[in-house]
């Protein structure tokens, strides 16, 4: 009696690759969505500081120049809204060497996480700028 040798279907081998290839597809997917995510923050956290260090310096400037603290407000945030439309100034303060401290915050528009109630206080990114004078 001889071995009876089975020939690999073409049909099965088919539907392995298929599935191997959709669950790779999905993977990739997923993980694009991650990086999309988490870049958005990161794109976020650098405008939310460079806005937070224009309205800074821009406050420290302003106080050099008339020792007004409501002018320097005014002048740190126009100057962080000129950086960063969208970037929320929540504290703004000269200490007594004359240098402007201004903390400032902006929303990460991501595909999902913003719209999570659990995950959206990741998307929300804050900086704190400490600027002097320049002369």
């Amino acid at each position: 009696m001889s071995a009876r040798r089975s020939k690999p279907t073409l049909r099965g081998e088919r539907g392995e690759i298929a599935s191997s290839l959709l669950r790779i597809l999905l993977v990739f997917v997923l993980l694009g969505l991650v990086a999309n995510e988490i870049g958005q923050m990161v794109i976020t956290k650098v405008r939310v500081e460079n806005a937070a260090a224009a309205g800074a310096q821009a406050g420290a400037d302003s106080w050099a120049g008339v020792k007004n603290l409501p002018l320097a407000e005014a002048a740190a945030l126009s100057g962080t809204r000129t950086a960063d439309p969208t970037a929320a100034v929540s504290k703004f303060e000269v200490l007594p060497d004359g240098t402007a401290v201004l903390t400032a915050s902006d929303e990460a528009r991501t595909l999902f996480m913003q719209h999570i109630p659990f995950l959206k206080k990741f998307t929300v990114q804050q900086a704190k700028q400490s600027e002097k004078h320049s002369a």
